[in-house]
């Protein structure tokens, strides 16, 4: 199998493999390092890169299976939201030893969620969600 990528140099110290959600591969290098070396790295994390095409194909498969969400999906999923996302900032709030006022849950394209310093949270629900909550 043919990997097609595209090599970002930046300033940088270590090299990295970036998969994204569409398949593009972006090979993150320091400044100055020679193309061969790069080549080489992405031969050597050729089965990780594999793999990581492979967990996007089936994730990709199942939303697909699933359909888009319907407005009762929509509302189902913001319900429990409502009892789940409390129960988790209240734990990790005290964990954290931080307080908060106000939880506003969303649905939004970008963005997945904030901390205001006027302690309120904000969650957003992808609006272009599958059913399993999957963007």
């Amino acid at each position: 199998m043919e990997i097609n990528y595209i090599i970002q140099k930046s300033r940088r110290r270590s090299m990295s493999i970036q998969v994204a959600d569409d398949r593009k591969i972006i090979v993150k290098v320091p400044l100055g390092t020679p193309t061969f070396v790069a080549e080489n790295f992405i031969r050597e994390k050729k089965n990780w890169i594999t793999k990581q095409l492979e967990k996007i194909e089936k994730q990709s498969e199942l939303a697909d299976s699933m359909g888009p969400l319907t407005e009762e999906d929509i509302r189902q999923i913001k319900k429990k939201a409502r009892v789940v996302i409390p129960q988790r900032v209240e734990y990790y709030a005290k964990l954290a030893g931080i307080s908060y006022k106000r939880i506003f849950i969303r649905l939004q394209k970008s963005r997945w969620g904030k901390l205001f310093c006027r302690r309120k949270s904000q969650f957003q629900l992808p609006s272009g969600a599958d059913a399993a909550g999957n963007p």
